[in-house]
């Protein structure tokens, strides 16, 4: 990918753990270390979808903006210690 789209994706990326560590955050405590008890989330984003402005200020008067934009990720939980999946959920959302 270009220099100014990988600066987004890292960007994105950086903006997205941390949201996650701040919700997770409220619940329960963070560690980085596997213990017992302890569960481990890893996250991706598989798919990013750039809004197309321009073009949604031409059509928004005839039928509404047609590039909005999206993202979508998955997500799984595992135990830290033996790696076995808990949990599993996809996501995808145009905006």
């Amino acid at each position: 990918p270009d220099d100014d789209k990988k600066w987004d994706y890292q960007d994105l990326a950086r903006t997205v753990e941390k949201n996650l560590q701040e919700k997770f955050a409220r619940r329960f405590t963070l560690t980085n270390q596997p213990a017992p008890n302890v569960l481990m989330v890893r996250a991706a984003i598989t798919d990013i979808t750039k809004a197309k402005p321009v073009v949604n200020v031409l059509t928004t008067a005839v039928v509404g903006p047609l590039f909005n934009g999206g993202l979508s990720g998955e997500a799984e939980i595992v135990d830290s210690m033996t790696g076995t999946q808990l949990a599993a959920l996809t996501y995808a959302d145009e905006g």
